[in-house]
């Protein structure tokens, strides 16, 4: 692996938006339950948010049972709701220092999201943390590598020089299926012990650690400091 990070030093990173720069979650889950009261796609007493935190995005969705227009519908709905209230979402403590020192450091931004693009335009305006190079997000809310692709070729970069940071599984799904290299925050959604099982190539636990980590990929000659 250092080989192939002296070789292919990181020259931009594309962002997970909710669960990795804004903390969406507790408003998330109150507007998913009011929806579910509203529509009772889910009965109450299956409603389990660590369990929900405990495995991977595909296997909640096959645990829900429903038509795929359902849960469409579902999410476009709590990402709404979501954009009315984006200005009561604080950003993650270090996110910015992040930002602002990869700006430094000439490496190109982008978010990648299923969250509206409209939303994260609002959420960066209102947080002052406007420094994407390209903001994205996927037709339909669940499947982000077609969106991904879609942003690699807007940067102009080669893939082995891009890394992909989020907090649930299928962003190292998404990032693998376009060759990128993996980077899972424990900050977010899924827990430190199910994203390592689905091999993203670096594991975070804070803002510092993420900026160590990039930077040191960054530079061919710095060895990565985080694994």
């Amino acid at each position: 692996m250092d080989e192939l990070n002296q070789e292919y030093p990181v020259k931009a990173v594309i962002f997970d938006f909710d669960g990795t720069i804004a903390d969406t979650l507790p408003l998330s889950i109150n507007i998913a339950i009011k929806i579910n009261d509203e529509l009772k796609l889910i009965r109450k007493e299956e409603i389990d948010l660590e369990a929900f935190r405990s495995i991977s995005t595909e296997d909640f969705i096959k645990r829900l049972k429903l038509p795929r227009y359902k849960i469409i519908y579902y999410l476009l709905r709590i990402r709404s709701i979501l954009g009315k209230n984006i200005d009561k979402v604080e950003v993650f403590s270090g996110i910015k220092d992040v930002l602002f020192q990869l700006k430094k450091y000439n490496i190109k931004l982008a978010i990648v999201s299923t969250n509206s693009v409209k939303n994260i335009k609002k959420f960066i305006k209102i947080n002052n943390i406007e420094l994407f190079d390209f903001i994205a997000s996927p037709l339909f809310p669940i499947n982000k590598r077609r969106a991904i692709g879609r942003v690699i070729n807007n940067l102009g970069i080669s893939p082995k020089n891009i890394i992909y940071v989020g907090d649930e599984t299928r962003d190292i799904k998404a990032a693998h299926d376009n060759n990128l290299r993996a980077v899972s925050v424990t900050w977010g959604f899924h827990f430190r012990n199910l994203l390592i099982r689905y091999n993203p190539d670096y594991v975070v636990d804070n803002t510092n650690d993420l900026l160590k980590l990039i930077l040191s990929l960054g530079s061919k000659d710095i060895t990565p400091v985080i694994r």
